[in-house]
């Protein structure tokens, strides 16, 4: 995957899903998400990344020396494909890794010993993080989400079973959008649904930032996004043995001084988006990164998901194939004093 370009922002999640639901995937051994343990492994921990622009904070705070200011050795590790990241994953080679709630049910459904410590990206009504994309071909046509509501059979895309289709299935539930006004193309391969969008081969999509920006800079237009959600988007997810108060406590406090610093001062951490494949060169001049702090919890962070956006998740995939029994859904998410909201 190259960086700094469009297919560097690949995000292949319908990869991990698949990954995580083989048969037979067992944990390193470790203690059971929930309860803590005297001590995290020592040595370093490698937290495993993909190029999505949330990443940032988990880079900002390697490089910025916060993990050891807080006594802890981690190593952002970037990870080209979600299937390598899960095989690393499964053989225990990583502490842990970038994540949603999808991925850390299917993981948990099928013997990963994992849960979700923090969140890195949450909706918010002021930045949009998800948007329906329409093509550059049908940028004067469709050009609100009212005109797609008053006709049947608008061509989207989607991937069955990702973080883009949970997000879009949440945005349709609620805006509401009748579902005879949509008609989904199956295009799995992001790189591929964005060239044939930006070609006029697809009418609408839906994206993520930084791409969103990427598709209106080519004439694209984006007219309806998911400001109106409550949703926590993507988290990092630890193996059992790291899931204890001293680590999670550290890694979310390096995460919390990043996130501030990251707000504070958005120029001054956007060359390093860049040089990690996160944002393209071509739009870096006025992107406007999202809120990563001053969020409504006891650090700052965004807020963990709750039971009910567990639960839902879970039954989506159920309904969806993609995990045929749910786990004990509890653990899903560590939670302790060290990440209470």
């Amino acid at each position: 995957m190259e960086h700094n370009s469009e297919k560097a922002l690949t995000l292949s999640r319908r990869r991990l899903l698949a990954a995580a639901g083989a048969a037979g995937i067992t944990a390193a051994a470790g203690a059971l998400p929930g309860i803590a343990q005297a001590a995290a492994p020592a040595g370093k921990a490698k937290i495993a990344v993909l190029p999505a622009v949330d990443a940032l904070i988990l880079y900002a705070a390697e490089s910025d020396g916060l993990f050891k200011a807080e006594g802890i050795d981690c190593e952002i590790v970037p990870f080209k494909s979600a299937l390598e990241l899960n095989a690393a994953m499964r053989a225990g080679r990583i502490a842990g890794h970038y994540s949603n709630i999808l991925t850390t049910i299917a993981q948990r459904a099928n013997g990963i010993d994992s849960a979700i410590a923090v969140t890195t990206w949450h909706t918010s009504p002021d930045y949009r993080a998800f948007g329906f994309a329409v093509s550059p071909a049908k940028a004067a046509e469709l050009t609100s989400l009212d005109v797609v509501r008053a006709r049947r059979g608008v061509q989207t895309s989607t991937s069955s079973g990702t973080i883009t289709d949970w997000v879009l299935h949440r945005m349709v539930e609620t805006a509401p959008v009748p579902p005879e006004c949509l008609k989904s193309v199956e295009v799995a391969q992001i790189p591929i649904r964005l060239q044939m969008l930006n070609a006029g081969r697809l009418d609408t999509a839906l994206f993520y930032e930084p791409l969103l920006t990427l598709i209106e800079s080519k004439g694209g237009r984006t007219i309806w996004d998911d400001r109106g959600l409550n949703e926590p988007l993507s988290m990092v997810a630890l193996r059992g043995p790291y899931l204890t108060d001293d680590f999670v406590g550290a890694f979310r406090r390096a995460l919390a001084a990043a996130a501030k610093r990251i707000d504070a001062d958005q120029q001054k951490y956007l060359p390093l988006a860049v040089k990690k494949g996160l944002i393209p060169q071509a739009i870096v001049k006025d992107y406007r990164l999202q809120k990563f702090s001053g969020f409504a919890t006891r650090d700052g962070l965004p807020p963990l998901p709750t039971d009910e956006h567990v639960r839902a998740a879970g039954e989506w995939l159920v309904a969806n194939g993609l995990v045929k029994k749910l786990p004990d859904l509890g653990p899903v998410v560590y939670r302790s004093a060290a990440n209470a909201d």
